[in-house]
């Protein structure tokens, strides 16, 4: 069974080697036609084709192609509606005659959107209809009984990522901007800066030193967002403390004249700081390694520009719970 699994594998692999050989200047047509286009890339197939487009058109989106799936069947009852003309019909058939996908590509053709054809036979039905191919040529399925798709949708996907990062190197795309489409969990963290998630502004709680308890509470809990704490400064910005809603439970049932009290009796004087330039997933194993559920954002002067909650970071619940579930437990 393992020599058959890696018979597979290799069967796959010197497909993917063939058609890289087999591959000419009509992909590099199309990633342009994409790139100038004003419209979406729409991919479409049927069966394991259609599972193979939503990846792609999932890997387009991701890189900074605009781009939806769209099931052929319900593109013929209604959703072909979601087409317009500046867009981009991408259609994965390897027999490239699947009938639902020719009578979607007749229906679209009164609308003038361009359509574009990933097939394994270039004098089918869809490549005739289609504007341009790209021909993957006759793949032997790695299947024994040549039936299942597997090689086939393996040469569509390696395809589309082809496509894909073809244009992400066109468009110069950086790691800050594949940041922006993928802000959640550790990918978006690593790329991800501080300051693309602080509070600052009028987000950012500050009070001056000397504020009574009471003032301090009312920035608090008016300040957008609610953040939970206030930070005190003084006159120049410089951070004195904080002070959050944790530091509040030990003496809120205490005597009133607390609230009349300077926000210095109380307050943290010295919370965790980050610089706003850190990576968010520094600043993540940072506030993990703490009891503190606040960083206070400051400049290289130490100037106090910005609050960050754990709240705040993207996949922060997650990243804590997958660090209480690694912890052995006790023995």
């Amino acid at each position: 069974m393992l020599g058959r699994a890696k018979d597979f594998l290799l069967m796959e692999a010197q497909a993917l080697g063939h058609l890289a050989q087999k591959l000419n200047g009509q992909i590099c047509v199309i990633a342009n036609l994409i790139l100038r286009s004003k419209g979406m890339v729409v991919v479409t197939g049927v069966g394991k084709s259609r599972l193979v487009g939503e990846k792609i058109s999932a890997t387009f989106t991701s890189t900074g192609t605009r781009s939806i799936a769209l099931n052929p069947v319900d593109a013929l009852h209604g959703d072909l509606g979601r087409l317009r003309r500046e867009d981009i019909l991408l259609c994965l058939s390897n027999s490239g005659e699947t009938e639902e996908l020719t009578r979607l590509v007749f229906a679209v053709k009164p609308l003038g959107v361009m359509v574009v054809a990933i097939t394994g036979n270039a004098g089918s039905t869809l490549a005739r209809m289609s504007h341009f191919v790209i021909d993957m040529g006759s793949i032997r399925e790695a299947c024994p009984l040549g039936l299942a798709p597997t090689t086939t949708t393996t040469a569509q996907m390696a395809l589309g990522d082809a496509l894909a990062l073809v244009m992400l190197e066109q468009r110069r795309l950086t790691p800050e901007d594949f940041a922006r489409y993928h802000p959640g969990g550790s990918l978006g963290r690593r790329l991800m800066r501080v300051r693309e998630i602080m509070r600052s502004d009028d987000k950012l709680p500050l009070v001056l030193e000397g504020t009574p308890l009471k003032l301090a509470l009312l920035v608090m809990y008016t300040t957008p967002g609610r953040p939970g704490a206030v930070v005190v400064v003084d006159s120049h910005d410089s951070l004195l403390g904080i002070l959050t809603d944790r530091d509040l439970e030990p003496v809120i049932n205490q005597d009133d004249s607390i609230f009349s009290s300077p926000i210095e009796s109380l307050m943290h004087r010295d919370p965790p700081t980050f610089m706003p330039d850190a990576p968010v997933q520094a600043a993540l194993e940072l506030v993990q390694g703490t009891t503190r559920e606040h960083l206070v954002i400051v400049d290289n002067r130490k100037r106090v520009v910005g609050l960050l909650a754990t709240s705040d970071i993207p996949g922060y619940a997650r990243a804590a719970a997958d660090a209480v579930t690694s912890t052995p437990l006790p023995t």
